[in-house]
């Protein structure tokens, strides 16, 4: 009686696990971790306007962008919102011509569409080196990812 009882409790732990949706996990949608900014196409206009929307939302995100250069060298952005200020550090180093690092923070951004472009525009920054209403910081052109 003893085993009988002690296998019938096996068979339904079995029967159990075996009807479960094992594979659930794979159902879910993965956050990839695309941090990087660096083709500016449509998946990088993607998770900006993601990182866009969780700040106007209060919510801390992360993103480095490195547009793509028509003369110079390279410009990168780290931008780091707390949900309420966008701290933007951006290193200049590589370029001999206006090789530096500057850094100033923001409390409103969007991103703007004008004809195929779509514009990061930053507004109530302090710490800028000249006197501006709003920073134009960098465009997603379709027009030239594709």
């Amino acid at each position: 009686m003893k085993y009988s009882n002690l296998l019938l409790l096996i068979l339904v732990c079995f029967g159990l696990s075996a009807c479960s949706n094992s594979t659930s996990y794979q159902e879910q949608p993965i956050h990839t971790g695309h941090n990087i900014l660096k083709t500016f196409g449509d998946e990088d206009l993607e998770r900006m306007q993601e990182f866009v929307d969780r700040f106007n939302d209060n919510r801390s995100d992360y993103v480095m962008a490195i547009p793509p250069i028509i003369d110079g060298g390279y410009a990168i952005y780290d931008l780091k919102s707390d949900g309420d200020m966008v701290t933007v550090r951006t290193d200049r180093t590589r370029d001999m011509y206006s090789g530096k690092e500057s850094t100033f923070s923001c409390r409103g951004m969007e991103v703007r569409k004008d004809g195929s472009k779509q514009i990061v525009v930053l507004d109530k920054c302090e710490g800028l080196e000249e006197e501006a209403t709003e920073v134009e910081l960098f465009t997603f052109d379709r027009k030239l990812s594709r």
